[in-house]
């Protein structure tokens, strides 16, 4: 129980909000300038040369703030989590847990790619590929590293605690996620600001820079052997026969 008593003596501490509070609106002024700038280089190069459209107005659509708290606290969480185990400075004491506020608020900032993410997937922009349709995404590497670095922070930080004091896992996992929690909060402040503020912003350069079609993309159902166009209720098509249901269509050609 030591640990979480540390931990509740340091929340107890009144300049934490206003240090927190500050961490986050230094957090949100980095993210609107640089997420506008770096959103269209995160943009996978096969979206870049395929048909971009866009569908849907760009106040239809915004992230969640919530979302958008929870992605950049996860890069925070593993980022520190690592840096103490490699580091050696034991995020269970006191002392750990002000310098893993110091980390928070350097590297905060630097989670601007998050939001850069997050105005792609809600852009409203399609791509159009060889009769495909799907929503333009940001490179999928991100969301790898953000899960994979979670997974590995939780992991190294029950680890430590489990090492430090009894081995009572339970205690444990309360202590992991205290300590996500812990930096959660900041990131709340920098993400209610960026949504409210600096979204449609960051939307609207990433729509100049990717310069989509406004349409609207209209999906055909046709015969896999003759091309006619189909209502989608037939069995079998009404041209050439083919069959409709059932088993996959044989290979063409």
């Amino acid at each position: 129980m030591a640990a979480l008593l540390t931990v509740m003596t340091y929340f107890g501490n009144p300049l934490l909000p206003v240090i927190f509070g500050v961490a986050g609106i230094v957090s949100w002024a980095t993210w609107h300038y640089l997420s506008k700038r770096v959103a269209h280089l995160l943009v996978p190069r096969r979206a870049r040369r395929a048909i971009l459209v866009l569908q849907r107005a760009p106040k239809e659509v915004q992230p969640s703030v919530f979302r958008l708290s929870f992605y950049s606290t996860l890069f925070t969480f593993s980022i520190i989590s690592l840096g103490a185990e490699v580091f050696d400075y034991p995020i269970e004491s006191f002392e750990g847990l002000a310098m893993a506020t110091v980390y928070l608020i350097i590297l905060l900032p630097l989670a601007f790619f998050v939001p850069a993410k997050l105005v792609i997937e809600n852009s409203g922009i399609v791509m159009v590929t060889d009769g495909d349709v799907e929503e333009v995404p940001a490179y999928p590497y991100i969301d790898e590293f953000l899960g994979f670095g979670a997974m590995l922070g939780f992991t190294l930080t029950l680890s430590r605690f489990l090492a430090s004091y009894a081995s009572n896992l339970a205690i444990g996992f309360v202590y992991a996620l205290i300590f996500f929690v812990f930096q959660l909060y900041p990131a709340l402040i920098a993400s209610l600001l960026y949504v409210r503020l600096s979204y449609h912003k960051a939307a609207g350069e990433l729509r100049d820079r990717l310069k989509p079609l406004i349409a609207r993309v209209s999906v055909f159902i046709t015969c896999y052997r003759c091309g006619t166009r189909l209502a989608g209720r037939e069995v079998v098509c009404p041209h050439c026969g083919a069959p409709l249901r059932g088993l996959p269509p044989p290979p063409i050609g």
